[in-house]
């Protein structure tokens, strides 16, 4: 699963891995050819892994100790709170381009 780069006629192309199915994404430098319905498939495609992993880390927590278990999750909180602050950024600046 992931993100691909293939060359073709000295062109780069983006396409997601989706198990054994290859997404087509578009040219990696022409944003406005970009297959919009197909960047939402593979994100889909990537939410249902990740509840899936999501799952799977839940069962693995419930065997550490309490004290290591508190430990992981205040590092993981951390890691999502700065990823949301960077999304929370990108965001607000499309939307101020945008007006």
């Amino acid at each position: 699963m992931g993100l691909t780069v293939k060359i073709s006629k000295g062109r780069e192309y983006l396409y997601f891995q989706a198990g054994k199915n290859s997404i087509y994404i578009g040219p990696k430098d022409d944003a406005s050819r970009v297959k919009t319905e197909n960047v939402v498939r593979a994100l889909e495609h990537s939410q249902e892994r990740v509840q899936h992993y999501l799952e799977s880390l839940d069962e693995l927590l419930a065997l550490l100790p309490e004290p290591l278990r508190r430990q992981y999750l205040l590092k993981q909180a951390s890691t999502l709170r700065d990823r949301a602050a960077v999304y929370t950024e990108s965001a607000r600046k499309q939307t101020d381009g945008a007006r």
